[in-house]
């Protein structure tokens, strides 16, 4: 994806052990939130259930059930309608056991709920 177009979710390590960050650039800004630096112990085979909102006002994510602080920040969504999708782009022996992509805003309630 170019640089300015992008929507992505990480588990840090550098910044927090465990910590998940919600990302992305539209219009050349960049609009991010993050869980709390421990959302995550290290360690092999640990699950998570994270999951995303993204629009033109607003960006925000919810880990195990917990919905974090939306950033309102953002004046447009990025435009991705060439981009190809992908998952696990980084990293080794990532299972992806459920992946979903919701036709409508399904609201901070509903990635809360998502992720229990």
């Amino acid at each position: 994806a170019a640089f300015n177009n992008k929507i992505s979710t990480d588990l840090l390590d550098t910044s927090g052990t465990g910590q998940i960050r919600t990302y992305q650039y539209g219009g050349g800004a960049l609009d991010q939130v993050y869980s709390s630096g421990s959302a995550y112990s290290p360690g092999v085979n640990v699950p998570y259930n994270i999951a995303a909102r993204h629009g033109d006002t607003f960006i925000n994510a919810a880990v195990d059930g917990t919905v974090l602080t939306a950033n309102t920040t953002p004046t447009s969504l990025p435009d991705l309608s060439s981009t190809p999708l992908e998952l696990a782009t980084t990293g080794g022996g990532m299972h992806i056991k459920e992946f979903a992509i919701w036709s409508e805003d399904i609201g901070d309630a509903g990635i809360g709920k998502v992720t229990t």
